[in-house]
């Protein structure tokens, strides 16, 4: 990788958390806090006090970027992927013990597809779909914390 790619790539980087809505990007970077395999970057642009990871960046071939957060004990508590300063693929959310709290996907910044969002305990919370313009099509459904459906509704009526 050339001087002049590595400088763009991270001036793309820095567009993106901005976007991603992260506060200034703390970079201090060093033999430890970057790595390149296989055409891709990772970038270690925050982290907390002990010097573990706050906020990860990996920039893969081309110009998908995938962003990582993470709370002062490592745990993973989102990540996201990114094209062309966009939202672009997996999005996901997670509690402090490591299970899922919200699955989305985007498609050039539009969140299309399966949507879903579970409690702490693992039960489904919500359960919908986006169509290819993001807007909420099918039936939706909601669930109370025992896991027990409490409520379906068309997604035309939901608003986007």
């Amino acid at each position: 990788m050339t001087i002049g790619i590595a400088t763009k790539k991270l001036l793309i980087v820095f567009c993106v958390l901005w976007g991603f809505g992260c506060s200034e990007p703390d970079v201090q970077l060093n033999k430890s806090e970057v790595e390149t395999t296989n055409k891709t970057l990772e970038i270690v642009t925050a982290q907390w006090p002990d010097g573990e990871p706050r906020r990860k960046v990996e920039v893969l071939e081309g110009d998908t970027l995938s962003i990582s957060l993470f709370d002062p004990s490592g745990q993973l508590t989102k990540y996201g992927e990114w094209k062309n300063s966009k939202r672009h693929g997996a999005s996901r959310a997670f509690y402090p013990n490591g299970s899922p709290w919200a699955e989305h996907i985007y498609n050039n910044g539009i969140q299309v597809g399966p949507y879903h969002t579970w409690y702490a305990n693992g039960n489904p919370f919500i359960i919908g779909h986006y169509d290819s313009l993001g807007q909420p099509i099918g039936n939706w459904q909601f669930f109370d914390e025992q896991g027990e459906l409490i409520k379906e509704q068309s997604g035309d009526s939901i608003p986007s």
